[in-house]
């Protein structure tokens, strides 16, 4: 037990230290043995205030998303593949080392965690025991803010109509529902009216087999989103738009990556030129993404344009449709 006269001592010993100090800074008198002892006391001190928590970064892999993003994008010729990590120490709690991670995007000019996001309430940059963790916490800041700013197409699954969500085939016996008619595309000619007839149960039973989708397939860049690939499939089947093609073929400028784009077809001329191509990414499918990712803006302009002409010609006066004309 320590007595009284101990803390009295040791609380007189430092006044005078600090007396010291104050009068010639930088000129202390202290032995080697007394500043090691002082240091381990420090240690076992409790904090003032309670650091606080780590942010949760999960179990995803906000590195290697970054990395398949920055790939697709192409961003080699900014010198450093379009991301730079940096690690830094930043200050021991209780004389564990700590680590600050900062990583800068092209399509923002200060580094994540930055102003942009990532920062405590009082402007402070959360540090990680480790750099593993620290990083995944940056990487994770750019990919919320990329995705924030439609750079990463966010598609919500729930938002898909309902026959992509879920189709179960109706029992045996029991006729399937007629799907709604495709709206009309200048593209193909207007097929003609079609006699109503009931088909044989059997046939029913097959095309509701045949209907009904398998897994909906997942974009290489996240898990959580749709592929890019199959949301365009889906639009053209739907507005019966010719599904583009994909030519993919290895880079010329860079080894082990690959150069793409869209074969088109009768829909070259409605869409931008040049639409689609893409250049040094890293992997077929992900080209193949990037490809559909590109053509899906414009494709959705044009599927809403064909809805537009579709209303007004429902919405157009009988008077001014002209039937049976006289020759």
């Amino acid at each position: 037990m320590v007595s009284l006269q101990t803390y009295q001592i040791i609380h007189n010993w430092i006044g005078r230290l600090l007396e010291h100090e104050t009068a010639k800074p930088g000129t202390s008198s202290l032995t080697d043995a007394q500043r090691k002892l002082l240091e381990k006391l420090e240690l076992t001190l409790p904090l003032p205030m309670a650091p606080p928590p780590d942010p949760d970064i999960g179990d995803t892999n906000w590195v290697g998303m970054l990395h398949e993003n920055r790939a697709a994008q192409l961003r080699i010729p900014s010198g450093y593949c379009g991301m730079n990590f940096l690690e830094t120490p930043a200050p021991s709690v209780r004389g564990v080392l700590r680590w600050y991670c900062h990583v800068r995007i092209d399509e923002h000019p200060e580094p994540f965690p930055g102003p942009a996001g990532g920062l405590f309430p009082d402007g402070t940059q959360p540090s990680f025991s480790r750099k593993k963790e620290a990083k995944q916490f940056a990487a994770k800041c750019a990919i919320e803010w990329l995705k924030a700013q439609k750079y990463i197409p966010q598609v919500n699954v729930n938002f898909l109509p309902a026959q992509q969500r879920q189709i179960t085939p109706p029992p045996s016996g029991i006729t399937a529902n007629k799907t709604a008619p495709s709206p009309p595309s200048s593209l193909s000619p207007p097929s003609p009216k079609r006699v109503k007839t009931s088909a044989p149960k059997k046939d029913a039973t097959a095309q509701a087999t045949q209907v009904a989708p398998g897994p909906i397939p997942k974009s290489p860049f996240d898990s959580d989103e749709v592929s890019a690939v199959h949301e365009l499939t889906q639009l053209c089947n739907r507005y019966k738009f010719a599904v583009p093609q994909y030519r993919i073929t290895e880079s010329t400028r860079v080894n082990g990556f690959y150069d793409g784009s869209p074969d088109l077809g009768i829909l070259a001329p409605l869409l931008p030129p040049g639409v689609g191509r893409v250049e040094g990414v890293i992997s077929k499918k992900v080209a193949r993404e990037k490809i559909a990712q590109e053509l899906l803006v414009p494709l959705r302009n044009l599927a809403a344009q064909r809805d537009e002409e579709n209303r007004r010609f429902l919405e157009s006066p009988p008077s001014e449709v002209e039937i049976n004309p006289k020759h």
